[in-house]
């Protein structure tokens, strides 16, 4: 027989600021504004190309390229999504519009988070 164990841990976790510097500009940023700076990296980084960057981290967008567009849709929305949702401040990514323009295609979205809603729009290239 094996023995019971009722050593339950209860681990208080406490949400952290999210504080920090704008690219660009001294100071420092905080909420909102810290979260679409944090947007705004995301979506400039691919995700598995860089060793040093966590693989949690950055999109996948570029394996789109030269997909047919009933297929890029679809996936972009799912991709962009997956990428931001890893930030713990974002709750969600919803109310997508794609624009085809050319060889890109323009994603205009709601991003959901801790302390509020904002709209973004990011250029997938083709």
């Amino acid at each position: 027989m094996l023995p019971e164990y009722n050593n339950a841990v209860t681990i208080n976790t406490e949400a952290q600021p999210s504080k920090t510097f704008p690219i660009g500009s001294p100071g420092y940023i905080d909420q909102i504004e810290a979260v679409k700076q944090a947007v705004a990296i995301i979506l400039d980084v691919a995700r598995f190309d860089n060793p040093v960057v966590s693989w949690n981290f950055g999109h996948e967008l570029n394996q789109l390229i030269g997909q047919p567009m009933e297929l890029v849709i679809p996936e972009a929305e799912r991709y962009i999504r997956e990428a931001l949702t890893q930030d713990d401040r974002i709750n969600d990514v919803v109310d997508f519009e794609f624009t085809e323009q050319g060889s890109k295609l323009l994603a205009n979205y709601r991003v959901v988070t801790i302390y509020g809603d904002f709209t973004q729009e990011s250029e997938v290239s083709l």
